[in-house]
């Protein structure tokens, strides 16, 4: 059993993967952005669910005949948001043009998680963003996006990969990244502006 631990730092532009117990350095990662369509806001006001259940989102951008919010699950122009307390199951091929998990969780255990520009986990509270299986796909991963959040990412299984131009953890606050098996691609800064901090492990 092989434990290593990265702590805070400015500009630790590395990619690690978890292959054959080894810790490599390999080329950034590239995501072509495409325009963005018409833009929704999406809010998760479920429990524990399914990303792909409906009912489990509300969308404040557009309502029905009776003044209600739509209920339907984000595409890839939206922005999707998850605050309240509640934790968004995916399995299958989700998509989004940013995410926001604050006060809520997104569990990934297998499929595609797709966000065109930024993934902020924990951005005035706490976030988490548990990957088990599949791929997660963004320009943008931040963790802890502001002084006194937290934001933790936790990256398991084998076939699972995280693919990101740029990877913060702990860009102002406080954040953990924490990989025991798959892969990660992208340009990782620990402790990115004064006073947030940063801790990366790599169990193999």
């Amino acid at each position: 059993m092989r434990r290593d631990k990265l702590l805070a730092g400015n500009g630790g532009k590395l990619i690690r993967s978890w292959r054959h117990r080894k810790l490599v350095l390999a080329a950034g990662a590239v995501l072509l952005l495409g325009q963005r369509g018409l833009a929704d806001e999406i809010y998760w006001q479920d429990g524990v669910n399914n990303w792909f259940n409906a009912q489990s989102w509300s969308d404040h951008s557009q309502k029905d005949q009776h003044g209600n919010y739509l209920n339907q699950v984000p595409g890839g122009s939206d922005d999707a948001y998850i605050e309240n307390g509640g934790a968004a199951q995916i399995s299958g091929g989700a998509a989004a043009f940013t995410l926001t998990i604050d006060g809520g969780e997104v569990d990934v255990s297998g499929g595609s998680l797709a966000v065109t520009s930024k993934e902020t986990v924990g951005n005035s509270s706490a976030g988490l963003l548990n990957q088990s299986g599949g791929t997660n796909a963004t320009g943008q991963l931040v963790l802890a996006n502001t002084a006194g959040s937290s934001g933790t990412y936790m990256l398991s299984g084998t076939g699972s990969s995280l693919s990101a131009s740029s990877e913060y953890v702990g860009d102002n606050g406080t954040a953990t990244f924490t990989q025991s098996g798959g892969q990660n691609g992208g340009d990782i800064t620990l402790g990115n502006y004064v006073g947030s901090n940063g801790t990366y492990t790599l169990n193999a």
